[in-house]
């Protein structure tokens, strides 16, 4: 037995040594620490996966929507000891979500995070952004469903804030709470006007980085250090999700704050003059910092002056870029909390120089920063107190309405547009432009058949049968004002050749020895004399809507063709070209109304269908004097029918005439037979006005008035 189990034992070691893949190492251990579950990370953020790991070679990384049933590669071959791997979060909707990381020899041998939330890009919701490894604050998004992708627009950064104090984990979570309620209750505003907003859940205690002072500045714990480059990142960060999803959005950004949040409305434009379109800057603290280096000969240092900015900030002041920042400050009239937010010395300072009150002092300053050339409006507001007012945001608002720049209208690509001759081509152009101004469209020479409607942001054009070639045409959209700004949209027809179909098509009814038929007349189409013809088709039925033709060979039953003309089109016959008249002597149903049409075939082009008119079947007896019907419509625009009455075979002549007695359109010249005819004469081509429809035919005349109305 002692034999038997130390055989085992060795082909058991010997079967391990040739196996290691199906029995891996027990050391061999990956455990992830980030995400550890319950995080919230939104399309577009960047963050970091790490991990714990003893293997020595490379692992692959991927995530699940569904529980670990499938997984999504991230990362293939990343080498292990890196322990993280950066990761921008893909849009694949809002679902929970699980990542893993496993060896890539081995992929039994792997870590599960903790499951969290994947969250797809959101309109019309306010958005809550977790911290993380590229950002290190909080903060919230708000896109309205108000802004379009097609017209520019700006994110504004509000710098709200709430005296919670104590350390940065409880504190920072009711802060952020109550932002995401308080930026809810505001998003109507921001909704109303057609911007995107940004919230910034900046730390407020005894070190507050949403002042940007020295304290925050020289912070030793980087989650309060430099607010104003943490800010810059979620701006950032959104403008790289909105342009992904195809909104038109401003590099510079509208700022607006009250109380603190009034302090880092002033001071982040004199960090960042070129990302600030304009700011909105309540209270302040009751003072507002000079963007000087002086005050009377007694330097200003940061912060409250400019004096030794590059040694604090670290690169030089961009003074005159500063100077073109427009800004709105604004305060109650009974507002009367100050000092709070300032250090003794600097009040000290500002009081003696500027007025003990707040609104006193703030009003000072902004007239003598107006003075010195800076772009500042003071404005107060009466009977209110230390509150940010709806009325302040709005004035707010309605300043940076003001200030928006005015971009010129860019009319999105069309592709070169195909038409065929005799065929109505609509192209559709449409621009992304400013809201704030009216765009006014215009066009260059237009082609012959070609319109314009600036009203539905419409060209048609319907070249007629000598215009294939290639067209060319301007569209320009204007906005008014100094000076106008204009873009040229130059739209390419490519007008194909479509074989003309045949012209002055006319009927009647005749009586042939197999009883009853139809007699069809027509001119030539034009382009017979090119040789471009190889034969007309023609076709019928009993309704007058055209539809995809059926070919009469296809009917099993005489009786499937009476059925079918009742609501489809026929394909009866085709005759060479040079043939001018068909005689259809197949008329299945008598005494019902039938339609024609004749069409111009030319190898794989064809024309039109082109309607010959509408004839009863039953021909009873031939008519027994010649007559000319009252053309209908009368009046008419553009074309009317001449039906008339041959009592016997003979030439006719049938013309129009207009009122000074000229012939202006012949109709029929020739010999026909005996029955009831019907033409139509299509007068687009001749002026509104009276014209007269003789009939000539063995001695007979008669005369029909009718009127022309365009």
């Amino acid at each position: 037995m002692n034999k038997c189990f130390f055989l085992f034992v060795i082909i058991l070691a010997a079967f391990l040594l040739i196996s290691p893949e199906l029995c891996p190492a027990q050391s061999e251990t990956i455990s992830i620490s980030y995400p550890a579950g319950g995080e919230t990370w939104t399309y577009g953020e960047k963050h970091t996966i790490r991990w714990e790991t003893d293997i020595t070679g490379d692992v692959d990384i991927d995530y699940s929507l569904d529980g670990g049933s499938t997984w999504i590669g991230i990362a293939s071959g990343t080498p292990a000891g890196t322990l993280e791997y950066q990761w921008e979060v893909p849009d694949a909707g809002s679902q929970v979500c699980t990542i893993r990381v496993s060896n890539n020899g081995d992929p039994r041998v792997s870590g599960k995070s903790g499951t969290f939330t994947m969250q797809e890009f959101i309109v019309d919701e306010v958005v809550f952004h977790e911290r993380n490894e590229e950002i290190e604050y909080h903060w919230v998004s708000f896109v309205p469903e108000t802004v379009k992708k097609n017209k520019h627009t700006y994110i504004i950064v509000e710098g709200l804030t709430a005296d919670i104090n104590g350390g940065p984990v409880t504190s920072y979570e009711d802060l952020t709470a109550n932002i995401i309620k308080t930026t809810g209750n505001k998003s109507a505003l921001v909704k109303n006007q057609g911007y995107i907003l940004i919230v910034p859940v900046i730390p407020s205690n005894r070190i507050s980085p949403l002042y940007m002072d020295n304290d925050s500045f020289n912070a030793t714990d980087s989650f309060y250090r430099r607010a104003d480059l943490k800010v810059l990142q979620m701006i950032d960060k959104l403008l790289y999700i909105l342009r992904k999803e195809g909104y038109d959005v401003d590099d510079k950004i509208f700022l607006e704050g009250f109380s603190a949040g009034g302090i880092f409305a002033q001071r982040f434009p004199i960090l960042h003059p070129t990302r600030v379109q304009a700011t909105g800057v309540g209270h302040a603290g009751g003072f507002l910092m000079h963007p000087e280096s002086f005050y009377n000969s007694v330097e200003l240092n940061w912060p409250i002056g400019t004096n030794d900015f590059e040694e604090v900030v670290g690169y030089e002041f961009d003074r005159e870029t500063y100077k073109n920042v427009p800004h709105y400050v604004f305060i109650g009239s009974e507002d009367t909390d100050v000092d709070g937010l300032w250090k003794p010395e600097y009040i000290d300072f500002l009081k003696s120089n500027f007025g003990l009150t707040a609104h006193e002092n703030i009003e000072n300053q902004s007239n003598y920063f107006k003075a010195q050339g800076y772009n500042y409006t003071f404005e107060i507001y009466p009977g209110l107190g230390h509150t940010h007012h709806f009325y302040m945001r709005q004035g707010a608002y309605e300043f940076f309405e003001t200030h928006r720049v005015r971009t010129s209208p860019t009319f999105f690509p069309i592709d070169v547009q195909i038409a065929k001759e005799g065929k109505k081509k609509s192209v559709y152009f449409r621009t992304s432009y400013n809201t704030n101004y009216t765009i006014s469209y215009s066009t260059g020479e237009l082609p012959e058949g070609a319109s314009f409607s600036a009203e539905n942001f419409t060209l048609s054009f319907q070249p007629g049968y000598d215009q294939a070639g290639t067209h060319y045409v301007d569209i320009i959209a204007t906005i008014s004002g100094e000076p106008p700004l204009s873009d040229t949209l130059h739209v390419e027809i490519v007008v194909n050749n479509i074989i003309r179909p045949p012209e002055n098509l006319s009927m009647g009814g005749i009586r042939t020895d197999s009883g009853n038929a139809v007699h069809i007349q027509w001119d030539g189409s034009p382009d017979e004399e090119y040789g471009d013809v190889d034969f007309y088709r023609i076709y019928r039925s009993r309704s007058a809507t055209l539809t995809d033709p059926i070919p009469i060979a296809e009917s099993p039953s005489p009786d499937s063709l009476i059925a079918w003309e009742e609501h489809y089109t026929i394909l009866i016959d085709s005759v060479a070209a040079g043939t001018v008249e068909y005689i259809d002597e197949n008329l299945p149903v008598d005494n019902v109304s039938y339609y024609y049409w004749v069409q111009t075939m030319f190898a794989d082009d064809a024309s039109g269908l082109e309607p010959a008119g509408e004839i009863i079947s039953d021909v009873d007896e031939l008519p027994i004097e010649f007559y000319v019907n009252n053309p209908f419509p009368n009046p008419f625009n553009p074309a009317t029918t001449i039906e008339y009455s041959l009592p016997q075979d003979g030439q006719i002549n049938l013309s129009i005439y207009n009122i000074s007695g000229q012939s202006v359109s012949v109709l029929k010249d020739e010999l026909q037979h005996a029955g009831n005819h019907s033409i139509i004469w299509n007068a687009s081509e001749f002026p509104s006005g009276i014209y007269f429809c003789i009939l000539k035919a063995n001695g007979f005349t008669q005369t029909r008035k009718m009127v022309l109305v365009k």
